[in-house]
């Protein structure tokens, strides 16, 4: 395998609406008012020069609505998406394994998906301990001379988090 520098962002989706209590957890939608922390974290993400080149999703429905929020951003167009069944209700485990199976010529990509297994994801991933993922939330790491099969024993750098505010 090919090594070489790979960016992983890592996006947490927008508030869910817990309004409606005949939802399931999977079926649940995001809160309106909102939709734009997601699209905040995604402009921080692009001033720190991240451009996914593939994007990775649960397939709930809250993170299908984060991503169409997002794909304007980059002017992404469906065919650079994938929903990943193993990204939904699973740990950062899943995660790995999903990221194991890109093609090794893709070297940025972003994941929309869930906690708390976004958080033990940067924390399996990088040495600076990160709390939590607050909804919306994004975080930056590189990873030098990796592929994607061997980024957890490569280790790699946090280069920030963007929290959406709280107002």
């Amino acid at each position: 395998m090919k090594s070489q520098t790979l960016h992983l962002a890592l996006i947490r989706h927008i508030k869910s609406d817990w309004e409606d209590g005949h939802r399931t957890d999977f079926e649940r939608t995001v809160r309106d008012s909102r939709r734009m922390d997601a699209v905040a974290s995604a402009q921080w993400l692009k001033t720190k020069g991240f451009s996914p080149e593939q994007l990775l999703c649960s397939p709930a429905f809250r993170t299908l609505q984060t991503m169409i929020q997002l794909l304007p951003v980059w002017e992404l167009q469906l065919r650079n998406t994938r929903t990943e069944m193993q990204l939904y209700e699973s740990g950062a485990s899943a995660y790995l394994h999903v990221l194991s199976q890109l093609d090794p010529s893709v070297s940025n990509v972003l994941i929309i998906g869930h906690n708390p297994s976004l958080t033990d994801l940067i924390n399996r991933l990088q040495p600076e301990w990160v709390r939590n993922l607050s909804t919306s939330g994004a975080a930056l790491i590189r990873f030098d001379n990796a592929s994607w099969n061997s980024i957890e024993a490569s280790g790699g750098k946090l280069l920030g988090i963007h929290l959406p505010s709280k107002d």
